[in-house]
């Protein structure tokens, strides 16, 4: 190799981004690279010669996760949204009531909704409360104070 050539192949691998791949193009690569060899499947795919090596050991791996179908929750949403209603609604009228509302409260009442709902991987901890709260905008804060006022006005 000359040192022109040697430059090229210097600025070609730094010039590489990383790049992610799909669970189902990998098995793709790491398939043909079985059928064929290594070498063909780099040409046909684009992709590096160690990382077919690489899917071609985690091949089982990849077979595994292509079959599961994760269902992918975005933010803002709820897996339950039937109890989310259902609290939410619960939640509205109390402060309506005047009653007091708290955080372990409502972890009670939606533990309680997700029983007479029949949801059985419903934990109901602390951390879902607060989403519960941010996604439905509502401040505990703002009824603590609206309360104080009442009583001392």
């Amino acid at each position: 190799m000359t040192d022109e050539e040697i430059d090229n192949a210097i600025s070609n691998f730094r010039s590489e981004q990383r790049r992610s791949y799909t669970s189902e193009f990998k098995l793709e690569v790491a398939n043909y690279a079985t059928q064929t060899n290594n070498m063909a499947a780099q040409r046909k795919y684009g992709v590096s010669e160690k990382l077919i090596r690489y899917w071609r050991k985690q091949k089982n791996n990849l077979e595994k996760s292509c079959k599961k179908k994760f269902r992918k929750l975005q933010p803002g949403r709820c897996a339950w949204p039937d109890l989310d209603a259902l609290l939410k609604s619960w939640s509205f009228e109390q402060i309506e009531w005047g009653c007091e509302l708290s955080i372990e409260i409502i972890r009670q009442k939606a533990i309680e909704f997700a029983e007479m709902l029949k949801i059985d991987n419903f934990t109901g901890n602390v951390n879902w409360v607060a989403r519960f709260l941010k996604r439905n905008k509502i401040s505990l804060r703002g009824l603590e104070k609206e309360r104080k006022q009442k009583l001392n006005g």
